[in-house]
């Protein structure tokens, strides 16, 4: 099949030609008027004549010389009209749209170009966007080259769409699909002198995406369109995609996901029916995650850094150390609340999930550590208190205790032995009554302190936050990538594959 001229249509999306001629839809009817009231003198001429004998033949020789008195002129462009109108009323006297117009099966070209994609959605799993979806076929019989040479093609309304053949492509796994309208419906529809006809469709289609959110929000995404031919296995109607394929004009860009690359693959699927040709186009997308940095990460290192500032305070100012924390954690939550209200409800963990969950650890442990500065300052502060009256105790009886022992060892009156006592015996007396009281005091010291801990957590919670944010972003932006290629090995395709860059999305 010659598809010269049809790759010069696609690439200029519009043909100007001297000689091309643009049907109105209203002088589309006028020549549907004429054809069926000439098939209807046609049917009432062959009545009583053998079906058989069906006048497809009579109908083009009837046509024959009025058409040889048009092109005989010399073809000026105040002639088109007229010609145009002839050509398409002798073309459509004698077409049948019912049936294939090859009895080998017929061709079909396929090509995309993007104008628009205007969304990705992770609760519907889809993203939306607006194509020009061309179906280039032959049809020999709306050919015209044997009839005049002055036409160049013949451009007709998107109403001549429902009186010829058409090979029914469709978005086969499109979860929904319309033909815009502004204010007639968007169809293009060109038949060359050679019969090849080329149907422009511009569309806006929403297509699944597989998602992953495992690497969310650096995840990339997989979406994909799938055409087949609805109404024809490959015995009928065989696809394939045109040279261009696919291409690329998007005006805008999306806020939250870049395109990164597309493929376009052909495979064959086979139904009950038989064998159908699938044409494939796969977009690749990567988040954009600022917007995430900005809004979750960024009051995330917030919440962790006002939660350590407990550290630095007082241990006996416990009602401003909680307060810290449990706010601090209650705007975490607040936070991730928000981030997931608008993800699907997926059983598996994402990225941002592992990052709140840490995060909320370390607010969590500052609120342990709290606990345990708290109770190790009251441990402390009752051993205080219980030396301190055992202190006491022992001062109020040591009299009492070196008296009495002096009477045992002297046998003298405690009066006497006041008299006779010097101070170096006294001081001996005080040595042995402490003994016991000093080996419990220091029984009772402890090795931590809140003070100390507090100044130990001042240097390892930060230590650690900075660690796991190593690993975080390591890991996970690694991941991203390794996300990218494993999507395109599972691909397995053999057909194009185009990668974006800023120059050439530019």
């Amino acid at each position: 099949m010659n598809f010269c001229v049809t790759l010069l249509a696609l690439t200029h999306h519009c043909i100007t030609c001297i000689n091309a001629h643009y049907l109105t839809e209203h002088e589309y009817e006028q020549v549907m008027i004429k054809v069926r009231q000439k098939r209807e003198e046609v049917t009432a001429r062959s009545q009583g004549v053998n079906s058989i004998e069906i006048p497809s033949k009579l109908l083009r020789l009837s046509k024959t010389h009025q058409l040889k008195q048009v092109t005989e002129q010399h073809c000026e462009t105040n002639n088109n009209d007229k010609l145009a109108k002839s050509v398409l009323e002798h073309l459509m006297l004698s077409y049948d749209r019912k049936t294939v117009p090859m009895a080998d099966g017929v061709n079909v070209k396929v090509d995309l170009m993007v104008q628009a994609i205007s969304s990705i959605s992770e609760m519907t799993a889809s993203f939306t966007a607006d194509v020009f979806f061309s179906q280039i076929w032959l049809d020999p019989g709306l050919a015209f080259e044997n009839v005049t040479r002055c036409l160049a093609n013949l451009t007709l309304s998107y109403r001549t769409i429902d009186d010829i053949w058409l090979p029914n492509v469709c978005f086969q796994n499109s979860k929904s699909t319309s033909i815009h309208s502004s204010p007639t419906p968007n169809i293009f529809l060109m038949i060359y002198p050679n019969g090849t006809i080329w149907a422009n469709y511009r569309v806006k289609v929403e297509a699944p995406c597989e998602l992953d959110m495992s690497s969310f929000p650096m995840d990339v995404q997989r979406c994909t369109m799938t055409f087949e031919s609805y109404s024809f296995n490959v015995d009928r109607v065989r696809l394939d995609w045109f040279e261009t394929a696919v291409i690329l004009d998007l005006q805008g860009k999306l806020p939250d996901f870049e395109l990164t690359r597309y493929t376009w693959q052909k495979q064959q699927f086979y139904y009950p029916a038989g064998q159908w040709d699938q044409l494939k186009a796969t977009f690749y997308f990567r988040r954009t995650y600022g917007y995430y940095i900005l809004q979750l990460y960024m009051p995330t290192y917030a919440s962790v850094f006002i939660s350590w500032i407990a550290f630095w305070l007082d241990p006996k100012c416990l009602p401003g150390r909680i307060t810290l924390g449990v706010s601090s954690l209650m705007a975490l939550t607040f936070q991730y609340g928000n981030v997931a209200r608008s993800l699907p409800k997926v059983s598996y963990v994402k990225a941002v999930d592992v990052w709140i969950f840490a995060s909320m650890g370390f607010i969590f442990f500052s609120l342990v550590e709290l606990a345990i500065a708290g109770h190790v300052d009251k441990m402390a502060n009752d051993g205080k208190d219980e030396t301190f009256d055992k202190v006491e105790k022992r001062k109020s009886c040591i009299k009492c205790n070196c008296q009495t022992k002096a009477r045992k060892r002297h046998k003298v009156s405690s009066e006497a032995y006041k008299v006779r006592m010097n101070a170096s015996e006294v001081h001996k007396l005080e040595k042995l009554c402490y003994r016991d009281l000093l080996s419990d005091k220091n029984k009772s010291k402890f090795k931590w302190t809140a003070e100390k801990i507090d100044k130990l957590c001042q240097f390892i919670f930060p230590l650690s936050f900075i660690c796991f944010n190593c690993f975080y972003w390591i890991y996970y932006t690694t991941e991203s990538s390794k996300q990218m290629e494993r999507l395109l090995d599972d691909a397995n395709f053999t057909g194009g594959s185009f990668l974006l860059t800023k120059r050439n999305i530019g």
